[in-house]
């Protein structure tokens, strides 16, 4: 402890009051707060404060060792880069010393005669001292800062200055709460970034993402692998110009304190084309059509027409190719077409049909191939001798689709599927037949070839052999 005298005699002392006395209740309350870091230098500042616990426990702070542990190895390099109260006038020059890890901040009461002190620990905290320390590269800046409370070594010393009268008197105050520091340094100044910009544009469009940023500048964005250095001013516009759908996100943003914290996508959608209009033609019922005859073409199609839309059906060479052209008609949507297949087309199994419209103007996809049959012909042979009352056969061979249909020159009619096709004949004098008509399952052919029957008379000897003669030789 302390004493210190005032002017007035000891009897004076005793006999009258010099001044006011000041009880001795002073209960302290300590803390240590990070106030500032420097990610460029990294240089954090911590501030030493104090208050009295309650309203009765205010009082004069004395001479005091305030000291406290930090985490070796973060916090290095310490120094008194302020010093804020407690300290010229009726103190000292308050210290700081630092024995490794452990730090002291001494605070010297040089008060003397008249003790007129103020109270100067109240329930309002007071700044001691600033302290600024280096962190370490390479270090994540996270630290602790302890404060050696009762029990600990070295432990606080903290007095109170008591007046009576013309006499001040240091003597111990009470350790109330002692507000520990603890957390990484850099932490509330790392950046943090949110990319947003949700879009619907065509393929090559330009599209824009927003990404909102804070932090301590400079910032750095990297999106998409394309890096943004040097930013200042949030947000960032990016320009993007995709040919699909594509989401894009963050891929980290950093500042002299260290690599932040992203979120957020943006998804920029390419919008579908509108698929190209067409007619679809459908295949021909039947896989051979006649020359001459009537099909139906039907289609299916995803294209609006306007009234003055026409279809038409085209038909190819045999070969599938060479469009053209032919009868048709219909302008129901999806059809089908009434076409007539022209009737001077060689035959062939290549055709296809196709559908086009004028309003707007598509060209149809070609239907399968198809056969377009010739017109059928007939031959007719069987020339032949016969005795009268006996009969002849006629062979007719034919082409085209059966099943076919015949008339002989005498008027006799036949109809058949089988080819080639027998007929016999009873001429009673000699006759050559032809065939005077001919028609298939799909038009009238031509008829060629003659068959000439000769009848001998009745007992006229035969010239040629005229009937069926069995020889046999034996030999002995």
């Amino acid at each position: 402890m302390f004493w210190r005298l005032t002017t007035c005699t000891i009897v004076l002392f005793l006999v009258c009051s010099c001044g006011i006395a000041i009880a001795q209740n002073g209960k302290y309350d300590l803390r240590l707060i990070q106030e500032s870091v420097d990610c460029g230098t990294r240089k954090i500042t911590f501030v030493a404060q104090i208050k009295a616990s309650n309203l009765d426990s205010a009082f004069i702070l004395g001479t005091s060792n305030l000291p406290f542990t930090v985490s070796p190895g973060t916090l290095t390099n310490p120094v008194l880069s302020s010093i804020d109260n407690y300290s010229g006038g009726r103190y000292g020059l308050l210290t700081l010393v630092a024995q490794g890890s452990v730090l002291t901040l001494n605070v010297l009461y040089n008060g003397s005669a008249p003790f007129d002190d103020t109270v100067n620990v109240t329930t309002s905290w007071s700044d001691i001292a600033h302290l600024t320390f280096d962190i370490p590269v390479g270090t994540d800046g996270c630290y602790t800062a302890t404060w050696n409370g009762p029990g600990a070594f070295p432990s606080a010393r903290v007095s109170q200055v008591v007046i009576e009268g013309p006499v001040a008197t240091e003597v111990p105050a009470i350790s109330g709460t002692l507000g520990d520091a603890a957390g990484c340094a850099f932490a509330a100044s790392l950046p943090t970034a949110t990319i947003t910009g949700d879009t619907v544009v065509n393929s090559g469009q330009q599209a824009t993402l927003k990404v909102s940023f804070d932090g301590s500048p400079p910032t750095s964005i990297s999106v998409a692998g394309v890096v943004y250095n040097n930013l200042s001013v949030s947000p960032l516009n990016i320009n993007v110009f995709p040919d699909q759908t594509t989401t894009y996100t963050i891929d980290s943003v950093s500042n002299a304190c260290g690599r932040g914290t992203v979120s957020g996508s943006a998804t920029v959608t390419i919008a579908a084309v509108p698929p190209a209009d067409t007619i679809a033609t459908l295949d021909v019922a039947a896989d051979t059509v006649c020359l001459g005859s009537d099909i139906q073409v039907a289609f299916t199609t995803n294209a609006f027409f306007n009234s003055a839309n026409a279809f038409k059906v085209q038909l190819s060479d045999a070969n599938g190719s060479n469009f053209t052209d032919i009868s048709s008609t219909g302008t129901a949507t999806p059809g089908p077409l009434n076409a007539t297949i022209p009737a001077n087309l060689p035959g062939g199994a290549g055709y296809r049909v196709r559908v086009v419209s004028t309003g707007p103007g598509i060209t149809g996809t070609a239907s399968a191939p198809f056969v377009i049959a010739d017109a059928p012909t007939a031959t007719l042979s069987g020339n032949a001798t016969i005795t009268s009352g006996d009969s002849a056969n006629l062979t007719v061979n034919f082409t085209g689709r059966g099943p076919w249909k015949i008339q002989l020159s005498d008027g006799s009619e036949f109809t058949t599927s089988v080819n080639p096709f027998t007929i016999p004949v009873f001429p009673t004098q000699t006759t050559t037949y032809s065939l005077t008509a001919l028609e298939d399952a799909c038009i009238e052919g031509l008829g060629s070839g003659t068959a000439t029957v000769t009848v001998l008379p009745d007992g006229e000897p035969c010239t040629t052999l005229c009937v069926p003669v069995t020889v046999a030789i034996i030999k002995k």
